[in-house]
């Protein structure tokens, strides 16, 4: 039987249904085919009944059967775009996410001609990848516990051309180690809550790592409050805190930072309209 775009998305459209709806299917399929045989969405529409390579066949269905099992699509193809880059991920990073480019796109913002900044929780790099990218004389250092992590995005940062610190480090108990002083820190920490864990969709739970996920349900500003006490020892006078947040902490993340001490607080909604952003400002 000869294998065509139409026969391959009905076959998708029937393994697939119970892990995707139908409009996640048709998006994936798009990504599937350009990646496998080069097509743009226009060359797909124009090839949709033509007979497909039997070697293209096989690769399109062991990717979908993967994907049946929950295995996400960035990890299969060991890549994701993030701010226009081609990131190398693998089961030892978060996925890089629309809500984070936000958080980038504003610090990039930041009116400085010359500026430090580290980024906290790197993972893949992305942050620090695409800051160094922004923002002309940045210098950009970026730190993680895993040193899995920091293999990946020290790859990263060598395919985009950029110079990059990375340091392996344990920020929850940052006192250990030696750190400079930053014009702007910014993170996007582990803010998942325990008790979220039964909303999450299984390809996250069973593939992402769980370590830059999720805190504990008793303590789910661990990490910005820890990070917010390295701030003040290490963020320069004037410098700015960045966090993307769980959209459900808002309020008592800026709290919190209002009773560590710093100034100008402000909350940014995300493009779905979340609580997602906060930045602050730390005057000694």
């Amino acid at each position: 039987m000869s294998e065509t775009i139409r026969t391959i998305s009905n076959y998708a459209q029937t393994l697939l249904s119970p892990e995707y709806d139908i409009t996640e299917i048709k998006a994936t399929l798009r990504i599937i085919f350009e990646e496998c045989q080069g097509w743009s969405f226009t060359q797909q529409v124009i090839n949709y009944d033509q007979q497909l390579p039997s070697e293209s066949v096989k690769r399109i269905k062991d990717i979908l059967k993967r994907l049946s099992m929950g295995e996400p699509l960035q990890y299969i193809f060991g890549y994701e775009l993030f701010m226009g880059l081609k990131l190398k991920v693998d089961t030892s990073t978060l996925i890089p996410r629309p809500e984070t480019e936000e958080l980038v796109q504003r610090v990039a913002k930041t009116d400085k001609s010359s500026v430090t900044i580290l980024d906290i929780g790197t993972g893949s790099g992305a942050i620090a990848i695409a800051l160094a990218k922004k923002i002309e004389r940045a210098k950009v250092t970026a730190c993680d516990i895993s040193k899995e992590a920091l293999g990946i995005a020290q790859q990263n940062a060598e395919s985009h051309n950029v110079e990059i610190k990375f340091i392996e480090a344990d920020i929850l108990n940052w006192e250990n180690y030696r750190f400079e002083q930053y014009n702007i820190i910014v993170s996007n920490p582990p803010y998942i809550t325990e008790s979220e864990k039964q909303e999450m969709e299984r390809r996250v739970l069973e593939h992402e790592p769980h370590s830059a996920l999720f805190v504990p349900d008793t303590n789910p500003l661990l990490f910005y409050r820890r990070i917010a006490q390295f701030g003040t020892k290490h963020l320069e006078n004037g410098g700015e805190l960045w966090f993307e947040i769980n959209r459900a902490y808002g309020k008592e993340c800026c709290n919190m930072l209002q009773e560590i001490g710093y100034c100008k607080i402000e909350l940014y909604k995300d493009n779905f309209n979340n609580d997602r952003i906060v930045r602050a400002k730390w005057m000694r």
